[in-house]
């Protein structure tokens, strides 16, 4: 048992000096490892599980005021990355991995 704590301990360290080390490429212009996508998408989706339940649907969710106020946020915040309906991207989306879709 206590050997296991150990290498439990020495891995935890390791990966803590090398998130320390700065010496992954962490940006979206590089394309991660496969269990690094895994981790993320594992994390992500445990993230959700835990939190949609405390998420309430507003009544006017489809009203015309609320819509507009989507579409402006949208606008603010998103297209940056995902761009307006319509567009195509340009040569910075197509180098991000993976992909922003909207």
């Amino acid at each position: 048992m206590a050997t296991l704590v150990a290498v439990i301990l020495l891995g935890a360290a390791g990966l803590g000096v090398y998130a320390w080390s700065g010496t992954y490429a962490i940006g979206a212009d590089v394309p991660h490892w496969p269990i690094t996508y895994d981790v993320l998408a594992y994390s992500r989706n445990r993230a959700i599980a835990r939190h949609d339940a405390s998420i309430k649907v507003p009544a006017d969710l489809e009203s015309a005021a609320r819509l507009q106020l989507g579409a402006q946020h949208y606008a603010e915040m998103c297209t940056g990355c995902h761009f307006e309906p319509g567009e195509s991207g340009d040569e910075i989306r197509g180098g991000l991995h993976g992909t922003p879709s909207w």
